[in-house]
């Protein structure tokens, strides 16, 4: 008989490695507390709005192959389509309303940085290239340390990069994490910083196809099941869900795909990482826009960081700040609606009907002691493992990260 593979958690980081040891062959079962899979990569209907809303915004660069060749295997590679059809992204800068568009080429070499139609305004070449001083950053150094502050650059591109890939402001951000997602995008020939958004939600590109793929393989996932599990010391033995006791015999595993704060999963992590939550705030407004909109914005000088717009909906983010999450939603909706109404050209409108989420713990804050005590896969029980955007898969903490320690563990 062939072993089985418990996996906790139906976040992007279990499914993926359901999918992936799916695919070798092996027998999995999938356990998830919550009444639905996705975890924060997951979409819902809202009945205020009336429409269908992701859970947060997520743009994916080019330089992430282990979520294309996810998209890959459960058939999903045509859901994900890059911004603008070219993967470009126009920014706006409230402070003087100046527009330009962020336009990287496709292909390993970064010409499109000798290119001043392609850049942000007011740089140059060697802006961008002092960037590699990154990729040698000490483990201690941060973003804000490493690179010079001085200059448009440092507003206008590195500073909202930072903010965007770690979730974490630059004055924190480990520059050793970014500095390994800056040579990422150097080693890929779709274009490194080229973006892609789901052609219509989170849940239809990353999340239902997964189910299918899974379901049609026969695996079994149990939903509104939390776990606990038992150990003696040298292995998991049991896991406890509502409906009775799981055995887990010898040759069998578990991947604990579920957050760093989770009490299940806290057994299992050193003294050493005590990694401190960032949030993010995401305000989805019901509102036409004209229909050559752009499907994603950079905010460069206001509250917003980033506008999705998709027909009758826009979504502002906000990454790493850590004020806004303690607003009530009201106030964030109206603060951030000016912004909106500057960047679409909105002029007049009032704040329309909104949904606002807050995720306190949408990351851990990925400064240098984070990026130094993060965990690997392997635990103290010789037959569990981590998997989460939070393990340390070289890259920070993004979907890339999330699916890429998925498939490790399944390999482990």
């Amino acid at each position: 008989m062939t072993s089985t593979l418990h996996v906790i958690g139906a976040g992007l980081a279990g499914l993926a490695c359901a999918v992936s040891a799916t695919q070798a062959g092996r027998k999995v079962v999938v356990y998830e507390s919550a009444k639905q899979a996705g975890g924060r990569c997951r979409s819902f209907f809202d009945a205020q709005l009336n429409t269908t809303i992701d859970n947060g915004s997520h743009a994916i660069l080019g330089a992430n192959p282990a979520v294309f060749k996810y998209l890959a295997s459960i058939g999903a590679e045509a859901e994900l389509v890059p911004v603008e059809h070219t993967g470009e992204i126009p920014f706006v800068d409230l402070e003087n309303n100046a527009r330009w568009t962020l336009r990287p080429n496709a292909g390993l070499f970064p010409k499109w940085i000798f290119d001043r139609a392609r850049r942000a305004p007011s740089t140059i070449a060697i802006d961008y290239v002092k960037g590699l001083s990154l990729i040698t950053a000490g483990k201690r150094h941060t973003v804000a340390s490493t690179l010079s502050q001085s200059g448009t650059a440092w507003r206008t591109f590195w500073e909202p990069l930072t903010t965007a890939v770690m979730n974490t402001p630059a004055n924190s951000a480990s520059a050793l994490l970014l500095g390994k997602a800056l040579r990422q995008t150097l080693t890929t020939r779709h274009g490194g910083l080229r973006s892609y958004v789901p052609k219509t939600s989170l849940q239809q590109t990353f999340i239902d196809p997964a189910l299918k793929f899974l379901e049609a393989a026969g695996v079994r996932i149990h939903f509104d099941s939390p776990v606990s599990i038992s150990t003696d010391n040298a292995r998991v033995i049991e896991l406890h869900i509502r409906s009775g006791k799981v055995g887990v015999s010898n040759g069998e595993s578990v991947v604990l795909a579920v957050t760093p704060w989770a009490p299940v999963t806290k057994p299992f992590l050193g003294e050493a990482f005590k990694p401190e939550p960032s949030g993010i705030v995401n305000v989805h407004y019901r509102v036409d826009t004209a229909d050559n909109a752009p499907m994603m914005i950079g905010i460069i000088g206001g509250t917003t960081h980033w506008l999705f717009c998709r027909h009758g909906l826009v979504s502002a983010t906000v990454s790493a700040d850590q004020e806004l999450v303690r607003l009530a939603h009201d106030v964030i909706a109206e603060k951030l609606w000016p912004d909106v109404r500057v960047a679409l050209d909105l002029s007049g409108r009032a704040t329309p009907p909104y949904r606002v989420i807050v995720e306190r713990r949408a990351t851990p804050l990925q400064d240098p002691s984070f990026a130094i005590n993060r965990p690997g896969p392997k635990t103290k029980a010789a037959n569990l493992f981590l998997a989460g955007d939070w393990v340390d898969t070289g890259l920070p903490c993004t979907l890339e990260s999330a699916v890429r320690s998925g498939v490790k563990a399944a390999g482990l």
